[in-house]
C-alpha cells in the first residue's frame, strides 16, 4: 500500500501532490498549485508519470495567489493535455454564492472561465462528487464526505456558509459589484489582509529559549480577517488507516469546530496534518492543536512576504502537539530549510522538548512523505 505526500517547492505557497493505492495502481490527487512560477516544478512532475496521466482530483482550496497561481499558468498551457483531472473541486463566484444562501449577480475568474468551458465541452468535470454544487460544511447536519473511485475518504471541514459569505461579499468589492471577472489583479487584492502583515523576523533559537513561554504568547491574539482564506476547502484524507488534515489557509475557530462535530469528547487522532497558513500565527491556535492528536506536522512554504512558519505558533505545535502516551516525539516536517525553518533543527531543544525536524535533502527538491 502507498499513501505519499509530495509536497512541492511552491514558493510561499501549498502545492501538494497526493499519491495512495495499491503500488502499481496509485491514485493522485492535487491539492493546489502554488505561486505562478510553480507551473514549472509542477508540469515536470506531471511528466515525471506515464504518459496520459490523470489526476483522480484537483482541488484548488481558495484563490489566494499562492494556491492558484501554479494551476492557473498550468491549465493556460496545457500543451497536449497533461494537466487532466477525474474531478476538479473549487468554489467560484457563484459556488460561494450558493454557500452563503445569499442573493445576486457574479461572473467567476479566470480560472471559473477555464472551467465553464471545458465542462462546456465535456472534457472536465467540476464539484462533480457534489453534483456541481458548492463545497462547504453546513451549520447543521454531518460534515460532508466523498470516497474517491481509488478508496480514500475526505471528510470537509471548511469553509462554512459565514465564510463564504465573507469571501462573496469581498470578491462584488473587488470586481466592482461582480460585474468583471475577478483576474489576476483582483486576486491580488483579495489578499491585502495578508500583505498587510508585513514581514516577521526569523526566529533566535538557543539552546536556552523556553518553548513553553513562546507558545503561551501565541495563545492570545489568534485571528485571521482574510475572507479568502476563510473560504478555503480544507478536509481529512483517510486511507489504508491513515488520516491527515490538509488546513488550506482555513481559520482555526472553523477547523476546531468540525473537529468538535467528529469527535466532541477526544482529540482526532491523525498521522499528519498540514498546517493551516503555513503555519502563521494567526491560524495556528492553542485550541486547534489540542483538538488533534498528531506526530507529524507539514509546513509549506519558502517564508517570503511574510515570514511563515511563525516561531509562536510552531512554538505551540511542539508544546502542546506532544503526546507523550502516544508517541516519542513530535516531527515537524519543513519543504524549504531557510532562516526561519532552519532554527528548529537545535540538537538541545529537539531533545529537552522531544521533537524531530525533517527537510529536503537539496535545495529546490520536493519533500516526500511516506505514511
Amino acid at each position: 500500500m502507498v499513501f505519499r505526500i509530495e509536497m512541492l517547492p511552491a514558493g510561499k505557497g501549498d502545492c501538494i501532490w497526493v499519491e495512495y493505492g495499491p503500488k502499481n495502481k496509485t491514485k493522485s490527487v492535487l491539492i493546489d498549485g502554488g505561486m505562478p512560477s510553480t507551473s514549472d516544478a509542477l508540469r515536470k512532475r506531471i511528466a515525471k508519470e506515464k504518459k496520459g496521466h490523470k489526476f483522480e482530483l484537483i482541488v484548488v482550496t481558495h484563490v489566494d495567489e499562492d494556491h492558484i497561481g501554479g494551476v492557473l499558468e498550468a491549465v493556460a498551457d496545457n500543451k497536449d493535455e497533461m494537466f487532466r483531472a477525474e474531478d476538479f473541486w473549487f468554489n467560484s463566484f457563484d459556488h460561494l454564492l450558493a454557500a452563503s444562501a445569499a442573493m445576486g449577480p457574479g461572473q467567476g475568474d479566470e480560472l471559473t472561465e477555464k472551467l465553464a468551458a471545458a465542462v462546456t465541452a465535456g472534457t472536465l468535470r467540476w464539484n462533480a462528487a457534489f453534483d456541481a454544487k458548492a463545497i462547504f460544511v453546513p451549520d447543521e447536519a454531518p460534515l460532508p464526505t466523498v470516497t474517491l473511485g481509488g478508496g480514500a475518504k475526505l471528510t470537509i471541514l471548511s469553509p462554512t456558509p459565514a465564510k463564504a459569505a465573507r469571501m462573496h461579499k469581498r470578491w462584488v468589492d473587488v470586481t466592482e459589484d461582480g460585474k468583471k471577472r475577478l483576474g489576476r489583479d483582483g486576486i491580488a487584492k483579495l489578499d491585502e489582509a495578508n500583505s498587510a502583515l508585513g514581514p516577521a523576523a526569523p526566529p533566535k533559537l538557543t539552546a536556552r529559549t523556553n518553548l513553553a513561554t513562546l507558545a503561551a504568547r501565541q495563545n492570545s491574539g489568534v485571528s485571521d480577517s482574510s475572507p479568502a482564506n476563510g473560504s478555503s476547502i480544507a478536509f481529512l484524507f483517510e486511507y489504508g488507516g491513515k488520516t491527515v488534515l490538509f488546513g488550506a489557509d482555513a481559520h482555526h475557530g472553523v477547523l476546531c469546530d468540525s473537529l468538535d462535530r467528529l469527535s466532541p469528547d477526544d482529540a482526532v487522532s491523525l498521522d499528519a496534518f498540514k498546517l493551516p497558513h503555513h503555519g502563521s500565527n494567526n491560524n495556528v491556535s492553542t485550541n486547534l492543536i489540542n483538538a488533534v492528536s498528531c506526530p507529524l506536522y507539514l509546513f509549506s512554504t519558502n517564508g517570503d512576504d511574510h515570514g511563515h512558519p511563525n516561531g509562536d505558533a510552531v512554538a505551540t505545535t511542539i508544546v502542546n502537539g506532544f503526546r507523550d502516551d502516544q508517541f516519542e516525539k513530535v516531527e515537524l516536517a519543513f519543504n524549504y530549510r531557510n532562516k526561519f525553518t532552519s532554527p528548529w533543527d537545535n540538537a538541545e531543544l529537539k531533545k529537552k522538548y522531544k521533537y524531530a525536524t525533517t527537510y529536503p535533502k537539496k535545495v529546490g527538491e520536493s519533500l516526500v512523505i511516506e505514511l
